[in-house]
């Protein structure tokens, strides 16, 4: 399954970013990456909570934010946001 990977600066605040994939018809992908962290991190989203996505008709990105903590602000950075269309490899050490 094709994967997205993205630089994300965390301030560990707990919030959550939804990265969204549409296809323009009704076909979407949502990836969610929890902010429990703080500095630079390059996430890969392999495990979409939906995929009803027709890939090769993607239109538009777009990303949320979820789970704001309430009267406190929270900052993200992202970066290098791809599209991963081959097979992926996991490497334990």
């Amino acid at each position: 399954m094709p994967a997205i990977r993205a630089w994300v600066k965390g301030d560990g605040g707990g919030e959550s970013l939804k990265i969204q994939l549409f296809d323009g018809q009704g076909g979407y992908r949502d990836d969610y990456v929890t902010i429990n962290f703080t500095g630079w991190r390059q996430v890969t989203l392999d495990q979409p909570a939906l995929n009803t996505l027709r890939y090769g008709h993607v239109e538009r990105i777009n990303f949320y934010y979820n789970g704001l903590p309430r009267q406190r602000t929270v900052s993200c950075l992202l970066d290098g946001v791809e599209a991963l269309l081959g097979r992926l490899t996991r490497h334990v050490a």
